[in-house]
């Protein structure tokens, strides 16, 4: 429980509008997020490369190989709220699960 309070205080929610460019491809990342509410998809140049609803979460691969945004992630819905989290924030929490995201992360096209 100790845990999860400690991550939940980490997470700071921000709301975003229809069209918003949430991350930008080839840009440095700082935050990792959690899609709380909305629809959101991810581009690679023009191409449309995944979907996100609810629960799914991205910017983790900037974060684990302290690499730029490998996408861009742009709101879909009217409105989407997410739940983000800096790199210090993250590396504090997440540490021990980085390795489960890495093998996740290597899934994405």
């Amino acid at each position: 429980a100790y845990e999860r309070s400690q991550i939940a205080d980490a997470l700071v929610p921000e709301t975003f509008k229809k069209g918003d460019v949430i991350v930008r491809q080839d840009e440095p990342g700082d935050k990792f997020y959690i899609v709380e509410d909305g629809q959101l998809y991810a581009t690679k140049g023009s191409e449309r490369v995944m979907d996100y609803k609810s629960g799914d979460y991205f910017g983790e691969l900037a974060l684990l190989k302290n690499q730029p945004r490998a996408a861009s992630v742009i709101v879909e819905s009217a409105e989407a709220k997410v739940l983000c989290m800096t790199r210090l924030s993250f590396s504090k929490m997440l540490g021990p699960l980085q390795s489960l995201l890495a093998r996740q992360a290597s899934t994405y096209k």
